[in-house]
């Protein structure tokens, strides 16, 4: 019975902290992959943020200065303004500028009025915050008449001498326009991301916008939105969905940026983790339980060596093993004790190895965090049309070196028209890669890195083939942004002009 007790103990021994470990490993591992999304999911509402807060300024200002213009040139359909027109034609992102009387109604209008329409947008939420609270307002979603598109209105009060509302000036937008135009491939799937009104609205979202847009919330997750404004939580989307959100009010604009990921998408991987540590936990508490119900049964003297053996092995002698000899029963279980240790080994192993495949996806996901704070901040530096072309050149070019694999021995250069600027000298350079910076066909500058020393080889030379993506995509985004100052420059020559 003593022996019965014992062996009942070692497999005790043994299942205990296997258990535990398959415990703490499946929670270490849940709790990092939701703080990874997490800051992947803050990155995202960063640039998304920046981006539609850049816009709405530019917006605002426009307005403000078309509400400083002469009323009659407003308010007066003989005498519209030709302004509206040409701000028009040079923001093609803008899908009309109107001005209203102060019943709301349109009077001037960049785009002709279609026949017989007394309203050109009929979103009646912005005209009652107007009339109540005169100032800069942005309205809710509706289907323009003219545009043929879902837009909204953001508009600015008119007031005369004595400061009196006499109309407003508004610019349409599509609600596209919200869109920050994230780089899908460094996205996860199942990923929602948008804009949220103070009042729950939906104005733009980058799946199922169809017929959403405008809609109060409709599900436990949009309310929640409204709710929270700045944190995180888990909420069900109107699919049905679990999904883990990160939120972001912008107080100055009346929004709440969102995005969320699938709950089983970012616990996927631990789960299926979890899953094998427990079928080996099991199999491995399995075959000590049958070791155990063995022995108790054939109990023999020669047992004592067996028992001897195993406490060997539990101070740590893994070379240990027990001796096979005596009757053929002890002589089977001394086998089967073998064979039994030898599994554990190798689970061992296994765990090892499923360990450090577990680092390695952990620093490629490091990675895909880092290329995002490089595109934010790319993003982010890069909004500012006012910025001295050689500060834009400066700043992306130290964002590089971080966000590669080596940072260490990285070395940046950008050069966009006259301006240049490089982390350090590339002439002794071990690898390179570039991308050229593109303008309605015109090659007008180029982004490359390049690492000093030699490293192993990976998708294009030792670059990695995210990096290439990385770098198209800030070399895209510099045309992009090269073309904006372009066509403002030519407003600005012309508003002097005029």
């Amino acid at each position: 019975m003593r022996i019965r007790l014992y062996l009942l103990g070692l497999v005790v021994a043994l299942a205990l902290p296997l258990a535990g470990l398959l415990v703490l490993r499946i929670n270490d591992g849940e709790r990092q992959a939701v703080a990874n999304a997490e800051s992947l999911l803050a990155s995202q509402l960063a640039v998304m943020a920046t981006h539609a807060e850049t816009d709405l300024r530019s917006i605002r200002r426009q307005l403000e200065y078309l509400s400083t213009l002469p009323p009659e040139t407003l308010l007066d359909p003989a005498q519209c303004s030709p302004r509206l027109a040409e701000l028009l034609q040079f923001h093609p992102e803008y899908t009309n500028v109107v001005s209203f009387a102060v019943d709301f109604a349109a009077i001037c209008s960049a785009l002709p009025v279609p026949p017989g329409s007394g309203r050109i947008v009929t979103d009646a939420a912005w005209h009652e915050r107007m009339a109540r609270d005169p100032g800069f307002k942005i309205g809710e979603p509706v289907m323009g008449p003219i545009a043929g598109k879902v837009v909204l209105v953001v508009a600015q009060p008119i007031r005369d001498a004595e400061g009196r509302l006499i109309g407003s000036v508004g610019i349409t937008i599509a609600v596209t326009n919200f869109d920050p135009k994230l780089p899908e491939q460094h996205l996860p799937d199942g990923v929602r991301y948008g804009f949220r009104n103070d009042s729950g609205t939906l104005i733009w979202r980058n799946v199922d916008l169809e017929g959403k847009a405008g809609l109060p919330a409709d599900s436990e997750a949009s309310r929640r939105i409204f709710e929270v404004r700045d944190g995180k939580f888990r909420a069900t989307n109107s699919d049905g969905i679990e999904r883990h959100f990160v939120v972001k009010s912008l107080p100055e604009f009346s929004l709440i940026a969102f995005a969320g990921l699938p709950v089983d998408s970012i616990l996927a991987e631990p789960r299926r983790k979890a899953i094998t540590d427990a079928l080996v936990g099991v199999a491995i508490i399995t075959l000590l339980l049958l070791l155990a119900y063995l022995v108790a049964r054939r109990i023999e003297a020669p047992v004592v060596a067996l028992e001897k053996a195993a406490r060997s092995i539990r101070k740590g002698d893994t070379a240990t093993r027990a001796a096979v000899g005596g009757p053929a029963e002890i002589a089977s279980l001394a086998t089967e004790f073998n064979a039994l240790h030898e599994a554990r080994l190798a689970s061992e192993q296994q765990l090892k190895g499923q360990a450090a495949e577990l680092d390695k996806i952990g620093v490629a996901l490091r990675e895909r965090v880092k290329e995002m704070r490089c595109l934010y901040g790319t993003f982010s530096i890069s909004e500012d049309l006012a910025l001295p072309l050689p500060e834009l050149v400066k700043g992306v070019a130290e964002l590089l070196p971080p966000a590669w694999l080596h940072a260490e021995i990285t070395v940046a250069e950008v050069t966009l028209d006259d301006s240049s600027f490089a982390t350090d000298d590339l002439s002794h350079s071990a690898a390179m890669m570039r991308s050229e910076v593109v303008v309605d066909g015109s090659m007008r500058g180029h982004v490359t890195v390049a690492y000093r020393e030699a490293r192993p080889p990976e998708s294009e030379g030792p670059f990695l083939a995210e990096e290439r993506k990385l770098l198209d995509e800030i070399a895209l985004r510099l045309g992009s942004v090269m073309k904006r100052r372009i066509e403002a420059n030519r407003l600005h020559d012309s508003e002097e002009r005029f």
